[in-house]
């Protein structure tokens, strides 16, 4: 048995594994009507977050000349920049986005705090990205289609070189209220929970009961090099998005949480899935990992994908006979019920549209099994 090593997330890849994999592959096309929620983060100055800032930074244009610096010789309304997609997230609050913190973390460490470079990097961070909501595709979007960023905030515990697993998480604060797209609420943990921690480790961890098959929801590649490692053509393809099926795996048989840099899959921390003959890919990374509520059996999101590996099964791609197996980790949201709700009480949205914070959640005990 062949093990490809290929991570699904984006700045992962430079700690832990050689290929990105965080997209979907081989799995159902949806639409926003279906997913509301579902968003893109994208970025102005390059189609991989991994990527330094520049403090001049030179977006790409939409065929037009380059600027020296970002809307610095023309204004927004004279020329609208691409933006790559590159990590996928969701509405969770009027005016937040939830995604991964792979998606931002990494090089604000190279600061110190109170570096006046630091905050001059984390100022050109921000508005280099946009959060696009109401598309049904990657690849790159028009900045003037997005939400810009009025600030991020990356869990605090969040380790990127322990490889994108524990507490993975990101808040995106927008530079304006949404109104057109629903929310998806967030499973709440339960006191005790939070406090003590739930092994279940051997179910696929997560600490409370969970249902043993869950979905996430994604944009970004879905070309076959997702699962073979060859590039071709076809790589700059637009991708729709896509939903696909996870079920709760062995974290004890998963190789990504016992690696180069110990244990990366503490049980309460860290869900792990498996998919076979599907797979997330490169743009996947920060996608919600959800169930459904018993009461309204609508979504309720779980966990936000970090990183994953493929085994390949055998079988050839070129003769339709390829077998392979998805082994995917990701952050468990019921342990960071705190974090959550300090931060979402920060959002100014929520006073315009009458909603509580407490409304953003749903009680375990309302999670269909």
């Amino acid at each position: 048995m062949l093990l490809k090593q290929q991570s699904c997330s984006l700045l992962a890849l430079l700690f832990v594994l050689p290929v990105a994999v965080e997209a979907i592959f081989n799995a159902t096309i949806t639409t926003t009507d279906e997913y509301p929620f579902g968003a893109i983060i994208c970025s102005l100055i390059s189609d991989r977050a991994d990527r330094p800032v520049a403090t001049n930074y030179v977006p790409d244009y939409n065929g037009s000349a380059l600027l020296d610096q970002a809307f610095g010789v023309a204004g927004p309304d004279a020329i609208d920049p691409v933006c790559h997609a590159t990590c996928s997230g969701s509405l969770v609050a009027p005016g937040v986005v939830l995604t991964a913190g792979h998606c931002f973390s990494g090089l604000s460490d190279f600061f110190f705090e109170g570096d006046p470079m630091r905050d001059e990097y984390l100022t050109n961070l921000t508005s280099s990205f946009r959060v696009v909501l109401g598309s049904n595709k990657g690849g790159k979007h028009l900045a003037s289609e997005g939400f810009g960023v009025k600030s991020i905030v990356v869990e605090e515990n969040f380790e990127l070189e322990r490889g994108s697993a524990m507490s993975n998480l990101a808040l995106v604060f927008l530079d304006s209220c949404v109104s057109d797209f629903e929310p998806i609420r967030l499973l709440r943990g339960d006191d005790e929970q939070e406090e003590e921690g739930d092994s279940s480790s051997s179910s696929g961890g997560g600490g409370a009961d969970l249902p043993n098959t869950l979905e996430v929801v994604g944009f970004g590649d879905s070309e076959h090099f997702c699962v073979t490692q060859e590039h071709g053509i076809e790589t700059n393809e637009e991708d729709l998005m896509q939903v696909m099926p996870y079920e709760r795996a062995n974290c004890e048989v998963n190789p990504l949480c016992d690696g180069l840099y110990g244990n990366r899959c503490e049980e309460d921390m860290v869900l792990c899935l498996k998919a076979e003959d599907e797979t997330t890919c490169t743009g996947d990374g920060g996608a919600p990992i959800f169930g459904y509520s018993k009461s309204e059996r609508s979504p309720v999101q779980i966990g936000v994908l970090g990183t994953g590996v493929i085994i390949n099964n055998g079988g050839s791609y070129t003769a339709g006979t390829l077998e392979y197996t998805d082994l995917a980790i990701a952050s468990v949201l019921s342990s960071h019920t705190e974090w959550l709700e300090s931060h979402l009480s920060n959002d100014t949205c929520l006073n315009s549209t009458g909603t509580a914070v407490s409304d953003l959640f749903v009680a375990s005990d309302d999670l269909a099994l």
